[in-house]
């Protein structure tokens, strides 16, 4: 079964930023995180996931979006490996 990459866009509360990062990469197992300034001092993170084409990715972004201190998840882009 073929691989997939998919990024979203977390857009979460400032104080939560640093122990999300360690959630994402512990939990969801986030293969690339950076952290993005959207403007007047307010950060987001961007996460890289690589999943089997199978899994759904409404799933994965309601999980996320249950995660405290996210406020919205959004897809940025989405490719198939291979």
């Amino acid at each position: 079964m073929a691989k997939m990459s998919v990024v979203y866009q977390i857009n979460v509360d400032q104080e939560y930023i640093d122990s999300l990062r360690e959630r994402l990469v512990d939990e969801f197992d986030a293969k690339d995180i950076k952290i993005v300034d959207i403007g007047f001092g307010i950060r987001a993170l961007q996460v890289l996931f690589i999943l089997d084409e199978s899994y759904s990715t409404d799933d994965l972004e309601y999980r996320l979006s249950e995660l405290e201190g996210v406020s919205s998840v959004n897809m940025i882009s989405m490719n198939r490996l291979g």
